[in-house]
């Protein structure tokens, strides 16, 4: 299977160095340029399986890069993520419209980047590599290779492949909280649309499977989301 091949269009060459380490790490054939019209011209020669781009560029304004390259054929179901530190809600409805898939506001966690990539390459269609690590916490292990639950030497084959991902992503992003917001982006893949009661059903199968003992790990953080208790 061939790696998906991953565009970074950023200026700044240390933040494009230390994206290309990082994804290349996790499995990714990583192409960048530092312009936009290199990228447009990359994307209509030669286009990725999916573009990081950045909106602040030297030449042409990231928008008007996610506008060109939107208008290519050849581009039609090639997820765009744009990448800034323009934080403003405004801007983030500008860029979602302008045909972008997702919005990460910089400074972000290069781990969230990966998944976001990866949620996008499967609801393109195109085969993802698992890049997750196996991860423990006290009696609990979980394999997202082989989506294996294990809690107390017992097996939790009942959980679904969405609950193990929300279980994952809870116990790897412990002791912060996760929001409802990163729950729908990361594990949904979608935008949170503000209806609770998805990801609210989700956690409370999470529960009742974990059992009396270990559901209360899950702790519920009011206006703020769910926390994995070590």
């Amino acid at each position: 299977m061939a790696a998906p091949r991953v565009l970074i269009v950023e200026d700044n060459e240390e933040v494009r160095e230390l994206l290309k380490v990082i994804l290349s790490s996790k499995g990714f054939d990583v192409a960048d340029v530092d312009q936009g019209r290199k990228a447009v011209d990359f994307c209509e020669d030669m286009p990725p399986d999916i573009v990081v781009l950045d909106l602040t560029l030297p030449d042409i304004d990231g928008l008007e890069v996610c506008r060109k390259i939107r208008s290519f054929s050849r581009m039609e179901g090639v997820p765009i993520i744009i990448c800034s530190a323009r934080a403003h809600v405004s801007e983030r409805v500008k860029g979602l419209e302008t045909g972008a898939d997702d919005y990460l506001t910089k400074p972000f966690d290069p781990s969230e980047l990966v998944t976001r990539i990866q949620v996008l390459l499967r609801r393109s269609g195109h085969p993802v590599r698992e890049t997750r690590k196996s991860i423990q916490s006290g009696e609990l292990k979980l394999d997202p290779r082989s989506y294996l639950a294990v809690l107390s030497g017992r097996t939790l084959s009942e959980l679904s492949p969405r609950e193990f991902d929300i279980l994952y992503l809870l116990v790897d992003r412990s002791p912060d909280v996760v929001n409802r917001i990163d729950v729908s982006k990361v594990v949904l893949g979608r935008e949170y649309d503000g209806d609770s009661r998805v990801i609210d059903m989700h956690v409370a199968q999470i529960r009742k499977k974990l059992g009396p003992t270990h559901s209360r790990k899950i702790l519920t953080i009011p206006g703020k989301g769910y926390l994995w208790s070590k």
